[in-house]
């Protein structure tokens, strides 16, 4: 069987120098790392006392460096962008941020894509999650749900005409329950920089 690796890194190579180099190099990525830096400095202010020493933040790029983001600092990377915590926060407690094409990685209706892969769950109506905050903008949506002794964070940000979206998610067992408006600031803070 041939090996699919060659033809792969083509594609990738062909998507990556598609983009708008004028506009990526206008960016001041550093600029934008230091205010993610003030906002995990702000996090770290506000974590609760029964947790301080077990949660602290730290920013972080995207594999693709295609948005920084704030993320829990020190928990296991399960899969590229996906964190498990720790031993004592919770067998169920993640965090993971990512882009998402959705199927091909082409300007879409953003908002109903988000709405059917990231949100569909969680307002189907069948019972099983509370809606405790559910706030609609445009190019964001931020929504906090909950079943049992978990709390749901999920936060997506698009640009009409853009070939991709980015998503944040943060699912809290109750251990860390009490951090969650802590996640959602940080959901909150992807930056998307490609755009």
């Amino acid at each position: 069987m041939r090996s699919r690796t060659p033809l792969l890194g083509l594609v990738v190579l062909a998507l990556v120098s598609c983009g708008d180099k004028k506009s990526a190099a206008s960016i001041d990525v550093e600029a934008r790392k230091k205010a993610l830096d003030a906002v995990v400095k702000e996090l770290d202010g506000a974590v609760p006392g029964d947790l301080a020493g077990k949660l602290s933040f730290e920013t972080a790029y995207t594999r693709e460096k295609s948005a920084t983001y704030v993320r829990p600092k020190g928990w296991k990377e399960v899969f590229e962008g996906n964190l498990k915590a720790p031993d004592g926060l919770g067998f169920m407690t993640s965090y993971w941020v990512s882009s998402n094409c959705d199927g091909t990685c082409s300007p879409k209706d953003w908002e109903a894509t988000t709405n059917k892969v990231d949100f569909g769950q969680f307002v189907a109506g069948d019972g099983k999650f509370k809606i405790d905050k559910d706030e609609k903008s445009d190019g964001q949506r931020v929504l906090v749900a909950h079943s049992d002794e978990t709390t749901y964070i999920v936060v997506t940000k698009w640009k009409k005409g853009a070939s991709h979206y980015f998503a944040c998610r943060a699912d809290l067992a109750k251990e860390i329950v009490q951090a969650a408006p802590i996640f959602e600031k940080a959901c909150r803070s992807v930056d998307p920089l490609d755009w």
